[in-house]
């Protein structure tokens, strides 16, 4: 898979229609080329495939994981802040600045910063981030000084970028600097190979964050794990993290009815036969946890013969 470089129109490195073996597992072998680089990033995909995680994991993966990873969220900043959060200002540079402050681009020098929703950042505002990509200097805000910086770009959006700059709400010299290497992260449902470790990941997250010794709830997760996988997930990886959150937090007794709620029979796709395959696979799974696996007992509970058994176990990869 060839590290793409060139500022033309050009397939993403990651797609939609190659997500060979999980997109998170192919990242990794793509941050292994860009370790030692310093090229700008283009993370591009669906609102909530979570493009800060991958920003994330890129940052942590390369010569530059001990330094800083910094977030602008360039839907949330307004015209007259853009230069002070992202270059600093001097003392007295305006109404308010009662003291200097180093913006967020001289904290992240040799780091990393990343600029989400990047399609929102009005024209002004590209025009100038443009001249830190281009020259690597900024100018906090009342001073005459320039300051050279050495950090990696990663930008995310989920817009045609393309199209804005045909539209003109887009500078197109900009397009071309953080288009250097272009990453698509899919959406949730092509590759719910990955849920269940994404599982493990926010559970661990939820327990560092919190601070919780103690363990959660196994057949809770458990369940989690068996009717996660059939959800479709239109808010995706944003989504998810939040339906698990509120499960842990609320244990199994209140949730209950919700169980029911969450896969019903609106969820199952319009298909007799792919809505009775996904049944089958959750029944078969059920079992299988209630005898440890054991199957002859779990063929007898299901009413099936035990080679039966075995060719759907390989036939739906359980």
């Amino acid at each position: 898979m060839n590290t793409q470089t060139s500022s033309e129109k050009k397939e993403p490195i990651i797609n939609q229609n190659n997500p060979v073996g999980g997109f998170f597992k192919e990242l990794k072998k793509i941050t292994i080329k860009l370790k030692n680089l310093s090229d700008t990033i283009l993370l591009t995909g669906e609102t909530g495939v979570d493009k800060s995680l991958a920003a994330k994991e890129i940052h942590k993966a390369s010569n530059r994981k001990n330094k800083t990873f910094g977030i602008i969220n360039c839907s949330n900043i307004t015209d007259s802040l853009f230069q002070s959060e992202l270059f600093g200002h001097i003392k007295g540079s305006f109404t308010g600045a009662h003291q200097g402050r180093k913006g967020i681009v001289f904290t992240c020098h040799g780091g990393t910063l990343f600029l989400d929703k990047i399609g929102d950042l009005p024209l002004p505002q590209q025009a100038k981030l443009l001249r830190l990509l281009e020259e690597g200097e900024i100018q906090p805000v009342g001073s005459d000084k320039v300051i050279n910086v050495n950090l990696r770009i990663i930008a995310a959006t989920n817009q045609n970028l393309s199209d804005l700059t045909k539209k003109n709400l887009f500078r197109s010299d900009l397009f071309y600097r953080i288009n250097v290497i272009q990453i698509h992260i899919p959406s949730l449902k092509e590759r719910k190979d990955e849920i269940e470790p994404l599982i493990d990941y926010f559970i661990n997250e939820f327990k560092i964050e919190n601070q919780l010794k103690e363990k959660i709830d196994s057949q809770l997760i458990e369940e989690i794990k068996l009717i996660f996988p059939h959800k479709p997930w239109p808010g995706n990886v944003r989504q998810l993290r939040s339906k698990l959150r509120y499960w842990i937090i609320f244990g199994k007794p209140k949730i209950k009815h919700e169980i029911k709620e969450f896969y019903d029979l609106d969820d199952l796709p319009l298909n007799i036969k792919k809505a009775q395959c996904i049944i089958e696979e959750l029944i078969i799974r059920k079992a299988l946890k209630k005898f440890n696996g054991n199957r002859t007992k779990t063929a007898r509970e299901i009413s099936i013969s035990v080679p039966a058994l075995m060719y759907k176990i390989k036939e739906y990869g359980i």
